[in-house]
C-alpha cells in the first residue's frame, strides 16, 4: 500500500474481508479501493486507482456487492445487511435511501415534504415490500450514520420491533445460534451479546470480549467487559487469564473467518476429533 496520505472515506466489512475506499488529497489519481482480511485488516490489497470520487463510489459499491455475493455463496446464508433501505430524517421527517457500504443517504423521489407520517407509512410499506425486517432497518441506519463496521450496524443488535437490545440484557446460552469461530485456533462459539452465565453447562467456558475502541478488532478476553463490550466467547477450553482476570488477543488469537452458526448442544455433542472443515459446515 502507498504510504501517501490519505482519508478514509467508507468501509464495509463482508465477512472475512471487507472494502474500504480511500482519498488521497495531495495525489493525481485522488482516489482508491482497496481489499482487507478481518484477520488484518491494517494490511491492504487490490488497489483500483480512480481520479473521480463519483467513479470510485462506483467501483467500491460494486466491490461490496461482490464481496456479499461471495459471502452468500460460501455460507449458504443471506447476508444480514440488504443493499438498499428507505428510512426518516429524524429532524425534518424527509424520506430518503440508504445504500448498503455508504455513510450517509440519498433523496428519494417519494419523499412528501412536511409530511413526516405519510414519509414514514411510505417507508414502512417499501421496507415491507422488499422483505425488510425493522432489525435490519435499525442497523441500516445506524450504519448510514457512524459507519458499517460499529456493533449497531449489526441486526443482531436489535429486537424484532427495531430497538436496540441494552448490553446488560443477558440472553440464554440454550437458546441461541452462535457463530462459529476459532479461539488460540480451536473451535469456539461468538455471540454479539452478553450471555446469562446461569444457562451455560458445566465443562464448558463463557468469557466476554472488549474490542479496541477505534476500528471495532477484538482486543481483549476476560469473564466480564464493561466497556467496549464486543460479545461473548463460549469455549471448551479454559482461557489462561493473566492476574487481573484478563488476557490481551493477539492478531491471530481470535478468528471470526470460520464462517457458520452453530448452538451450544451442537457444539457440546460434536466430534471431538473432527477436522476443521466439518466444523466450518
Amino acid at each position: 500500500m502507498d504510504m501517501e496520505t490519505y482519508n478514509v472515506k467508507e468501509r464495509f466489512p463482508v465477512g472475512d474481508k471487507g472494502v474500504v475506499l480511500l482519498e488521497y488529497p495531495t495525489s493525481p489519481r485522488h482516489f482508491a479501493i482497496y481489499l482487507y482480511d478481518q484477520s488484518n485488516p491494517t494490511q491492504l490489497y487490490g488497489r483500483i486507482p480512480e481520479t473521480s470520487e463519483r467513479g470510485a463510489l462506483h467501483l467500491y459499491l460494486n466491490r461490496c456487492d461482490t464481496l456479499v455475493e461471495q459471502y452468500e455463496q460460501k455460507t449458504g446464508r443471506q447476508f444480514p445487511i440488504p443493499s438498499s433501505a428507505m428510512a426518516i430524517i429524524p429532524s425534518n421527517g424527509d424520506l430518503v435511501m440508504i445504500r448498503r457500504g455508504m455513510t450517509g443517504y440519498f433523496p428519494s423521489d417519494w419523499n412528501a415534504p412536511g409530511d413526516r407520517k405519510r414519509n414514514e407509512e411510505t417507508a414502512a410499506f417499501q421496507n415491507a415490500q422488499h422483505e425488510l425486517t425493522k432489525a435490519q432497518c435499525a442497523a441500516m441506519v445506524c450504519g448510514s450514520m457512524f459507519g458499517w463496521d460499529v456493533p449497531g450496524a449489526n441486526p443482531e443488535m436489535y429486537d424484532e420491533d427495531g430497538h436496540f437490545i441494552s448490553a446488560s440484557r443477558l440472553l440464554d446460552a440454550r437458546t441461541e445460534d452462535f457463530d462459529c469461530v476459532e479461539l488460540f485456533d480451536h473451535p469456539a462459539l461468538f455471540h454479539c451479546c452478553r450471555i446469562d452465565p446461569a444457562t451455560v453447562p458445566e465443562g464448558i467456558y463463557r468469557y466476554e470480549v472488549r474490542d479496541d475502541g477505534e476500528n471495532g478488532y477484538a482486543c481483549e478476553i476476560a469473564k466480564h467487559i464493561t466497556v467496549n463490550h464486543m460479545g461473548t466467547i463460549l469455549t471448551d477450553q479454559p482461557v489462561p487469564l493473566n492476574e487481573d482476570g484478563s488476557y490481551m488477543l493477539g492478531e491471530n488469537d481470535l478468528n471470526f473467518s470460520t464462517g457458520g452458526q452453530m448452538t451450544l448442544q451442537a457444539y457440546m455433542t460434536r466430534d471431538k476429533e473432527q477436522t476443521k472443515d466439518d466444523f466450518e459446515r
